[in-house]
Formats: C-alpha cells, structure tokens, sequence
C-alpha cells in the first residue's frame, strides 16, 4: 500500500501494472463499512476477450475486488471477502 499513482510494475511476458488510484479517505464499500483502497490496472491482459483488469487491494483486508473490462467495454465486478486481515 505504499505505493503511488503512476508506479509501474512488470507483470512479466509484456503485462505492465500500473497504480491508477489510491484513495485517502474511507471511499470503498466493503460489508457493512468503507474503506481505503489502492487499484492497479494491468494491461494487455493473458486473457482473450478481456482488454484490462483492475485489482483492488486494501493494507488491512488484502485483495477485495477485482474488475474486468471486456472488449466491448462492459465491466465485471467481483467483490472478495476473505476470513482472514492481514
């Protein structure tokens, strides 16, 4: 969670992951409260059909979402919930 907007990382095989977004204020809805989150695009994505993915990832609960952008620009949502915090 440390990291900036703009940051890029490799992903390896040509895949680049970027940070688009990090909040500072409570702004995510997780369960019953909100919370701080970091996102980080990849792109291009191994997937066909599939023209980014956006992972969304909170210090204390880990990953917590994750979108999927399809060709033709419609967007998947999946929340994730985990038993554990970090």
């Amino acid at each position: 969670y440390g990291s900036s907007v703009g940051d890029v990382y490799s992903g390896g095989n040509g895949i680049e992951r970027e940070v688009v977004y990090k909040s500072s204020d409570d702004d995510y809805p997780y369960g019953f409260m909100n919370i701080k989150v970091i996102k980080v695009e990849e792109s291009p994505t191994p997937f066909p059909g599939v023209s980014k993915i956006v992972y969304i990832a909170n210090h204390r609960f880990g990953m917590v979402g994750i979108d999927f952008t399809l060709d033709d620009n419609s967007v998947i949502h999946f929340t994730l919930y985990g038993s554990v915090e970090n």
